[in-house]
């Protein structure tokens, strides 16, 4: 006898309910080896005697490989540690990138980009692990003292200028 389509439909969704439960543990469990790591990494360091005792590469001294984010994880669901790893030397402030990466969604007709938008987009691009108190309290000094962004909702944009008189006037022209 044939089974019901609804029937069907409730064992798919279910099977569909466990495999996400499954897929979450294991994300779950990765975040936890990586902030063990992470604490692991802190340990070392400040046990070095100084910055030059303490080796570059840590996934040797552990013997670890490093992995970053599983290539088998979606990237938006990609934890995101409250502290990341040490800023890379040569990469460009927190507030060059922040303005490179703004006027690339406006350029693509975005309006701004959410505050994990923009730590992916850096984690891609400048600084592999970096970490939300890495970024944000820099972007919200910049946009509190300097008045460079302005965020709308959930979203971070550039600020524009205001116009002048004579803007205003020739856009009336």
């Amino acid at each position: 006898m044939k089974e019901d389509p609804l029937t069907q439909i409730r064992t798919q969704r279910e099977a569909i309910s466990a495999a996400r439960k499954e897929l979450l543990a294991t994300l779950e469990s990765l975040n936890q080896a990586e902030q063990d790591l992470i604490t692991t990494e802190r340990v070392l360091t400040s046990l070095a005697k100084s910055a030059e005792a303490a080796p570059t590469n840590w996934s040797q001294v552990l013997r670890v490989p490093h992995h970053g984010t599983p290539a088998n994880i979606a990237e938006p669901y990609r934890s995101i540690p409250r502290h990341g790893s040490p800023r890379p030397d040569g990469i460009p402030t927190v507030v060059q990138m922040t303005e490179a990466l703004l006027a690339e969604a406006e350029a693509k007709g975005k309006e701004g980009l959410a505050g994990r938008e923009l730590l992916d987009a850096i984690h891609k691009r400048w600084w592999p692990g970096v970490g939300w108190d890495s970024i944000l309290p820099t972007i919200n000094r910049a946009m509190r003292d300097r008045h460079i962004f302005v965020k709308k909702g959930k979203l971070f944009t550039r600020n524009k200028p205001m116009p002048t008189i004579a803007d205003r006037v020739l856009a009336l022209a």
